[in-house]
């Protein structure tokens, strides 16, 4: 693509990122629809780890912009979570788990996601000792 076509649909690279990332974040909620649909929340991460390895490229760019940070869980499960924390401060569990699992995708990208998905949704289970 030149120059101009490129400006000609985008006015930078961050937007050029903003609409990838709407499609890809569009088809992973289309993973998790039959869920919400369901009102059910399997808390299945390897499905998320699958679409990460499956576009490496474009969440190592997303991450080294730092536009995760304006990423925020459409869904988080209240009800699970007063479960296992009853004493409330919900807000600083679920800020605690983001930073987490931030981390941990990040990593496996680092080392080219040299871990299968199941076997990263295993590790983060070990560390919420299977919580989910």
């Amino acid at each position: 693509m030149n120059r101009s076509t490129f400006y000609a649909n985008y006015t930078d690279i961050k937007d050029l990122m903003d609409a990838i990332g709407e499609r890809m974040f569009g088809a992973l909620h289309r993973i998790y629809a039959d869920e919400e649909t369901r009102g059910y929340n399997s808390n299945d991460f390897s499905k998320l780890f699958a679409h990460i390895k499956d576009h490496q490229d474009f969440y190592r760019a997303y991450f080294k912009m730092g536009l995760d940070l304006k990423l925020q869980p459409s869904r988080y499960d209240t009800k699970l979570a007063k479960k296992y924390y009853p004493s409330g401060d919900i807000d600083y569990h679920r800020t605690f788990f983001r930073a987490g699992i931030t981390a941990i995708i990040k990593k496996w990208l680092d080392n080219g996601c040299d871990l299968s998905p199941e076997r990263l949704f295993g590790i983060l289970k070990d560390e919420y000792r299977n919580k989910s």
